[in-house]
Parts: structure tokens; C-alpha cells; sequence
């Protein structure tokens, strides 16, 4: 099912931009852990990434988000992370994913963009995906910024 309305909204948040194939997005995850430990930073809500390039075909640019307990990064090396103090994405459609999540994660991706197509919308970001726990069950939640057309 699809839900409009929905809202990503947290306060200091950092990231970064990685070019990785499929088989190696753990090891940009690793990297931006590695990255918050240098710089001592704690998460402060969930890991979220965005697919700035086709997310069909490899390699995938994405940009990996993470709100963070700090309102300042002491020390930041050139080009490592970008710190945002307010991030919000409004006007968001969303599915929830709940197993097979990689496979299930495009299916969503493709329901969306039929969804966006039959409703007379527009696309307005890339696609965000975010790992959420409900009540000890994990979950893929996938967003997609869309308006209607004017």
C-alpha cells in the first residue's frame, strides 16, 4: 500500500556521497560508521540513504544520511561529510517493505513510479530508504517526493 503525506524530518544531520555497485553498499555503510567514530558523532535516529543516479543500473550514486546528537562536526577534513543542521522532505509518498528487502525495494520503487504516472504527479527527489524497527519486526520503508500536477 501507498501512503501520501509523509514527512522526513530531522535536526543535524550528516552525510555523504558514494558512487558503490549493489554487491558493495555495505561497504559505503562501513565507511560512513568509520567516519562518525573519527569525528565522534552519535546517531541520533535511523541510517537513510537516497539513489541519486538510475537505481536499475550499477554503479549507483547514493547519499547516505544520518542525524546525528551534535549540532557542530570539530575538525571536518575537506570533502569527508556534509553536515545539514535542519533536513526535511516533505509531500512524500511511502511504501513499507517487510522481507526479501532487496528484491521487494525495487518492486516499491516501480510501484511508485506507476502510482506517481496514474495520478497525474510529478517526481520531485530521488527515492529515500530508510531500515525501520516496529515492534521488533524490520522493515524497509521507501519514499518518493511527489506532487500533483498543476
Amino acid at each position: 500500500m501507498i501512503s501520501e503525506g509523509q514527512i522526513l524530518s530531522f535536526r543535524n544531520v550528516v552525510s555523504k556521497i558514494y558512487k558503490v555497485y549493489s554487491n558493495e553498499f555495505d561497504l559505503a555503510m562501513d565507511d560512513m560508521s568509520e567516519l562518525m567514530e573519527k569525528y565522534s558523532l552519535h546517531a541520533n535516529g535511523p541510517f537513510f540513504y537516497s539513489i541519486i543516479s538510475d537505481f536499475l543500473n550499477d554503479p549507483l550514486i547514493i547519499e547516505i544520511f544520518v542525524p546525528v546528537k551534535e549540532s557542530s562536526i570539530v575538525n571536518l577534513e575537506e570533502n569527508e561529510l556534509e553536515f545539514k543542521s535542519y533536513f526535511l522532505v516533505d509531500s512524500l509518498l511511502m511504501m513499507r517493505v517487510d522481507n526479501e528487502f532487496e528484491k521487494r525495494t525495487v518492486e516499491a520503487q516501480m510501484k511508485m513510479i506507476n502510482y506517481v504516472e496514474k495520478n497525474n504527479m510529478e517526481i520531485h527527489s530521488p527515492f529515500f530508504t530508510m531500515l525501520k524497527e516496529v515492534e521488533n519486526q524490520l522493515y524497509i520503508e521507501v519514499y518518493l517526493r511527489a506532487l500533483y500536477k498543476q
